[in-house]
């Protein structure tokens, strides 16, 4: 290998090494991966989840606050009138 002279069982153990280390980076990586992609999936459904709560608040509170608008002018009309 790169021009040096290895015996076969040199060559063997170097060569197996070398696979070996590879295949524990790509065990790492992808344990990693799958960590990242769970933690990511979590984020999500909670942002899903405060968008929904937000929505159904922002609702509400259009509700309520055209409740009190309808109110205001029910008695602005009847001060009118009066």
């Amino acid at each position: 290998m790169f021009g040096l002279q290895m015996s076969k069982s040199s060559y063997n153990v170097l060569m197996w090494s070398i696979i070996g280390g590879l295949l524990a980076f790509l065990l790492f990586f992808i344990y990693k991966f799958n960590n990242s992609n769970a933690i990511t999936r979590a984020a999500k459904k909670s942002l899903a989840e405060t968008e929904e709560e937000f929505e159904e608040h922002r609702k509400t509170a259009l509700e309520r606050e055209q409740k009190v608008r309808r109110q205001l002018q029910d008695e602005i009309n009847k001060q009118k009138k009066a």
